[in-house]
């Protein structure tokens, strides 16, 4: 009993530690496509642990509720399907041969519709560049690795040699180092999808300036705060920071669909120091 309980806190402590430092790198690779999306270096900024170990808010609670949406998608299907495992749908039918075919059928028209989202991207690099729409390179990628990835692991011998979790974490790794450059990248630039005379939410009040700044707080770090204002990213050091004033913007709410196809009838934010 009592080396069963060493094995199972040995376990969780093994656990934990590829956890925190799963975490630790994804925040790195996040931060990493954050900055860059800003044209800031990594290295130029004075981050900390604790900087990182904040990162991970920013991207888990996202993270964290697509992967609830997919274990619930799995379940439904799961349920539906009564519990039982895809080899056991085959086989309990008159025709197992042609019911494998037919299930692997919206995997082989996904495979070409990948095939053709990376022609697509590369015909948009050559004739548009790199910043034509970072969506679309994303999903080429990703496309890429995946049947790239599928192909490495897809002969008899190396199935049989190899565990199906090294095959997942051959496959999937890189696919996740690639999913958080690109949302940290892609939370950076969502900061200037607004106008900043209409979207500021605070006011930045510095000891080198009497007049005060309207600016968006694009990340509080341990040692200052990184701020975009007049279409410039400016990092201000804790000790160069008199006050910062946050705004009252009232609730909007549901904006109506009039708002959103036509732009008609749309609430207007209103904004007190």
């Amino acid at each position: 009993m009592e080396q069963e309980l060493q094995n199972h806190i040995s376990l969780s402590l093994k656990m934990i530690s590829i956890i925190v430092s799963a975490g630790f790198a994804c925040s790195v690779l996040y931060n990493y496509g954050y900055f860059y999306a800003l044209g800031t270096p990594l290295h130029s900024l004075p981050l900390t642990l604790t900087d990182y170990s904040e990162t991970t808010l920013l991207w888990s609670l996202s993270v964290s509720g697509v992967y609830c949406a997919w274990l619930l998608i799995e379940l439904t299907l799961r349920r539906i399907e009564g519990g039982i495992t895809e080899e056991e749908i085959i086989q309990s039918t008159s025709n197992p041969e042609k019911t494998r075919k037919f299930r692997e059928s919206p995997y082989k028209f996904g495979k070409w519709l990948m095939i053709l989202l990376i022609f697509y991207a590369i015909i948009c690099y050559i004739l548009f560049g790199s910043n034509y729409d970072q969506n679309t390179y994303f999903y080429a990628i990703s496309s890429a690795w995946l049947i790239f990835s599928s192909w490495l692991n897809n002969t008899p011998a190396i199935i049989e040699k190899r565990n199906k979790l090294t095959i997942k974490l051959i496959i999937y790794t890189p696919l996740v180092a690639l999913f958080m450059l690109y949302y940290g990248y892609y939370s950076a630039t969502s900061n200037f999808s607004k106008p900043t005379s209409t979207s500021s939410k605070y006011f930045l009040y510095t000891n080198s300036s009497a007049k005060r700044k309207q600016v968006d707080i694009l990340r509080m770090l341990n040692k200052g705060v990184l701020v975009y204002s007049n279409k410039n990213v400016t990092f201000y050091n804790w000790s160069d920071i008199k006050k910062i004033a946050v705004t009252s913007q009232k609730n909007i709410g549901y904006e109506g669909i009039l708002c959103k196809l036509f732009n008609e009838h749309c609430p207007t934010p209103n904004f007190h120091s």
